[in-house]
């Protein structure tokens, strides 16, 4: 009996993280340009952090971390699995001459 509570526990935990990210998502997405522009202008006019989309020095940053975000993110890849799922994805789907391409953020 336990072990089905245990289950009805976890699928309502798991069905309870879900919608509340769908809401979530949902609210944020609907949201307006104006909505999101007056909520930057709360966080920027009370000292807290300021939005980055806009900084003129954002192409410079990038530019500066590039050189080493390979080494940095071979890390997480390993620990997520995407080394070894791209290796597998190689080795059972790819045939002939196969690109990799990826995109940034």
């Amino acid at each position: 009996m336990s072990a089905g509570f245990r289950r009805a526990g976890v699928v309502l935990a798991g069905g309870g993280a879900y919608f509340a990210t769908v809401y979530l998502t949902y609210n944020y997405l609907s949201a307006s340009q104006a909505d999101r522009d007056r909520a930057n202008e709360r966080v920027e006019g009370s000292g807290g952090t300021k939005s980055y989309v806009d900084d003129p020095n954002r192409t410079e940053t990038f530019q500066q971390i590039a050189y080493a975000y390979d080494d940095n993110i071979d890390k997480d890849e390993l620990v997520m699995g995407i080394k070894l799922m791209r290796r597998w994805m190689l080795f059972h789907h790819a045939r002939g001459d196969v690109l990799e391409v990826g995109a940034g953020t």
